[in-house]
């Protein structure tokens, strides 16, 4: 799963207006009122910046996690980024069910 994420929000782009922005745009629309301003005045803000480092960070994912290289270190990174999925996405129209 965390590999197949990789790959509708790939650089250059980050997959355009449907890719990595495009739902970050909704976080910042729907999520939860403490994260709505994180994802707009953080994490927009500065997307060029955050876009590589979440791309990178799915991507060492899936490897550790397929690979069974650094798999407790890749887990604990999978929970946060979970965790933070769950906040980004959990009031999203047409987001996941198990969001």
């Amino acid at each position: 799963m965390w590999f197949q994420q990789t790959l509708w929000k790939l650089p250059p782009d980050w997959g355009g207006q449907y890719g990595l922005r495009g739902f970050v745009e909704k976080s910042a629309e729907f999520s939860y009122p403490f994260y709505r301003a994180f994802a707009k005045d953080v994490v927009l803000a500065h997307f060029s910046l955050f876009a590589p480092q979440v791309w990178l960070g799915e991507t060492v994912i899936a490897l550790s996690l397929v690979f069974g290289l650094f798999g407790s270190a890749g887990g604990l990174m999978a929970f946060a980024m979970g965790i933070n999925l769950y906040f980004a996405n959990a009031h999203v129209p047409g987001e996941w069910y198990w969001t």
